[in-house]
């Protein structure tokens, strides 16, 4: 990676961690969505703060994308576990990421996994949860 790439991306963390919605939404659109979803990932491992959580749903009343759901998603259920409902919050964001990109089997595949992994289907029977969801999504 080169020197000024590498300093792109430590503007964009810095602009995540500042919580700067119209910086985010542009320095975003620069890349590509892996990028983006592991700084976001990053910073939510590193500062351990669910208001990040908060930041990308507000972003998400701004810019509705498969992404960005998808990353709310995915702070839900890895550093941000732990809290209380995060499981099935996470799940309701993977969902909504699969109905917004039906064409994204990678999406569909993991609104299944998220149906049938973790707390969620230990304590709910992530089947009776996920069944009727998972039916809107021909594979």
């Amino acid at each position: 990676m080169g020197r000024f790439k590498h300093l792109d991306r430590v503007a964009f963390r810095r602009a995540i961690r500042c919580r700067d919605v119209r910086t985010v939404l542009a320095m975003a659109a620069t890349y590509d969505d892996d990028t983006v979803r592991d700084l976001f990932l990053t910073v939510g491992y590193d500062e351990g703060d669910l208001s990040l959580y908060g930041f990308v749903v507000e972003i998400i009343q701004i810019e509705e994308t498969a992404q960005w759901h998808e990353i709310a998603s995915l702070l839900l259920s890895q550093p941000f576990c732990h809290h209380a409902g995060a499981y099935e919050r996470s799940f309701s964001h993977a969902i909504r990421a699969a109905e917004l990109d039906p064409d994204d089997v990678r999406l569909k595949e993991y609104t299944i996994l998220s149906c049938h992994s973790g707390q969620t289907a230990q304590r709910r029977g992530g089947g009776a949860i996920g069944t009727p969801h998972l039916k809107r999504f021909p594979f």
